[in-house]
C-alpha cells in the first residue's frame, strides 16, 4: 500500500506542476525539494530532542483510530463523520476537536500510505506547498518578485521546517495562504463563484484547525474590503488609518463572539493563564520575561513592545543548543535583511497596494504580540510564529526589491540573471 501512495503522491506532483510551476521550474523543484526535506529533518528532530512530540503522536494516533474505523464502513462513518470517538479506547482528543480533526486527517492520507509515517508527512508538505507556492506566483506576476526575493520567501529555513509534515502548521499556513489569495483573486481581478467557495472553505477550516490565525485574518480581511471601497482610501494617511482602526474594531468584536477563548470577559485571562502555565513548566533560561503580567489592558499594553521584539526576532543570543543557535542565527539575518531594505529606503507603496502592506502589518502586530505574550517560551515560539511568518518574508522581500532597484550591486544583479 506504501507504493501505493507513493505512485498517487507523484501523480498530484506533476499535475500540480503541470498546472501551476507557471514558467519556474527551477524554484519550483528547489522549494518542493526543501519542503520534502523539512518532513526528514523535523521528524528526526523530534524523534531525538521532544520524544516523538506532536507529529508522531498524531501520526501513531492516527493508526490507532483507523484500526477501529476501517474494521467496518458503519465504524468509519461512526469515528470520521458523527465522531463516536468511544469506539476507540482511551481515545485522548475528546474534547480537543482541532486535534481530533488534525488526527483524522493524518488517518485519511495513512489509509493511501499504508500507515508510513514518511510518505504521510510528503502529503503534508505538499499541502502546505501548495499554498505557499500560489502566493509566491501571486508575489511574481503582481509584485515582479525577482529571484532572489522569491527564494526569501519561499526558503526562510525556519518557515520551511515549521510548515512541514505532519503538522497542524502545514494544513494551517496553506489554508490560510490560499484564502488570501482568492480573497485578492476576487477583490482585485475577478469575482468567480470558484474563488469565493474555496476562500470560504479555506477560512472555516483555518477556524477549525488554529482558530486564533482564522480570528485575526477574517477582521483584517473585512477590514480591507469596508475600507477599500470608502472615499478614505484615496485621502490623508490618517484618515484611511482612523477609518481602519475603527472598522478592524467592529470586527473585532463581532468575531469575539465565536469562540469561549475571545469572549470579552475572558480573553486577557486566556492570554495570561497560557503564560503563567509556560512559565511554570519552562526553564528560566528559554522564556521571554514580562513585567509583571496581568489581565488588563494596562499591563498588556506595557508588554506589547516586548512581546512584538520577542515576537519578531528572539532568541538573539548564543547560548543555548545548536538549534537555539540556528534560530539565533536566523533572527540576526533577519535583522540585517530588514536594516538593508531601511537603508536610505525611499520608496512609496502605490496606492493599490498599501491597504494590502497595512493589512499584512496588522496581522503581524496582532499575532506576535499575543503568541508572545501567550506562549514566552522560545522554542514553542519559534513553531508558533510561523503564523506570520509569511507576510513579515513579503515585507523584508519587498524592501530588498525596492533598495536592489536603487543601487548597483554586481553580485545581486548576476544571481537575479540566473
Amino acid at each position: 500500500m506504501t507504493w501505493v501512495g507513493i505512485g498517487i503522491f507523484i501523480i498530484l506532483v506533476f499535475l500540480h506542476y503541470k498546472f501551476y510551476n507557471e514558467g519556474l521550474p527551477m524554484l519550483y523543484w528547489v522549494s518542493l525539494l526543501a519542503k520534502l526535506a523539512g518532513v526528514m529533518v523535523l521528524s528526526w528532530m523530534y524523534v531525538n530532542f521532544y520524544n516523538g512530540g506532536d507529529t508522531w503522536h498524531y501520526f501513531h494516533g492516527a493508526v490507532r483510530f483507523n484500526q477501529e474505523a476501517l474494521s467496518s464502513i458503519s465504524n468509519f462513518f461512526k469515528l470520521y463523520v458523527f465522531n463516536h470517538y468511544e469506539l476507540v479506547d482511551n481515545f485522548e482528543y475528546v474534547n480537543q476537536p482541532r486535534a481530533a480533526l488534525m488526527l483524522k486527517l493524518v488517518g485519511i492520507v495513512n489509509i493511501f500510505t499504508g500507515n508510513n509515517y514518511w510518505v504521510t508527512g510528503m502529503y503534508f508538505s505538499l499541502i502546505s506547498f501548495s499554498g505557499v507556492w500560489v502566493f509566491a506566483k501571486w508575489l511574481k506576476t503582481h509584485l515582479k518578485f525577482g529571484t532572489i526575493e522569491m527564494l526569501l520567501f519561499l526558503l526562510w529555513p525556519s518557515f520551511v521546517f515549521w510548515t512541514s509534515g505532519v503538522m497542524k502548521e502545514s494544513v494551517a499556513i496553506s489554508a490560510l495562504l490560499w484564502a488570501v489569495f482568492c480573497y485578492i483573486r476576487v477583490v482585485e481581478e475577478k469575482r468567480d463563484w470558484i474563488s469565493i467557495a474555496f476562500m470560504g472553505i479555506s477560512l472555516i477550516f483555518l477556524f477549525s484547525i488554529k482558530y486564533y490565525y482564522a480570528a485575526v485574518l477574517i477582521p483584517i480581511l473585512a477590514t480591507h474590503f469596508v475600507v477599500s471601497k470608502t472615499p478614505y482610501v484615496n485621502q490623508e494617511n490618517w484618515k484611511w488609518m482612523l477609518a481602519w482602526a475603527v472598522v478592524l474594531t467592529g470586527f473585532l468584536m463581532l468575531i469575539s463572539t465565536l469562540h469561549p477563548n475571545f469572549y470579552w470577559n475572558r480573553f486577557l485571562e486566556v492570554i495570561v493563564n497560557n503564560h503563567d502555565t509556560y512559565v511554570a513548566k519552562s526553564d528560566p533560561v528559554s522564556i521571554v520575561h514580562y513585567y509583571q503580567l496581568k489581565p488588563n489592558w494596562f499591563s498588556i499594553a506595557l508588554n506589547a513592545p516586548k512581546a512584538f521584539f520577542a515576537g519578531l526576532f528572539l532568541p538573539l543570543d548564543f547560548n543555548g543548543n545548536w538549534l537555539y543557535v540556528l534560530a539565533s542565527v536566523e533572527n540576526w539575518g533577519m535583522i540585517i535583511l530588514i536594516l538593508f531594505g531601511l537603508y536610505t529606503w525611499n520608496y512609496k507603496v502605490q496606492n493599490k497596494y498599501k491597504l494590502y502592506v497595512w493589512a499584512a502589518i496588522t496581522f503581524i502586530i496582532i499575532q506576535a504580540v499575543f503568541l508572545s505574550l501567550s506562549t514566552p517560551n522560545l522554542g514553542t515560539l519559534l513553531r508558533y510564529k510561523s503564523a506570520f511568518q509569511p507576510f513579515l518574508l513579503i515585507l523584508v522581500a519587498s524592501l530588498i526589491q525596492f533598495r536592489r532597484q536603487s543601487i548597483n550591486l554586481p553580485w545581486l544583479n548576476a544571481l537575479e540573471a540566473k
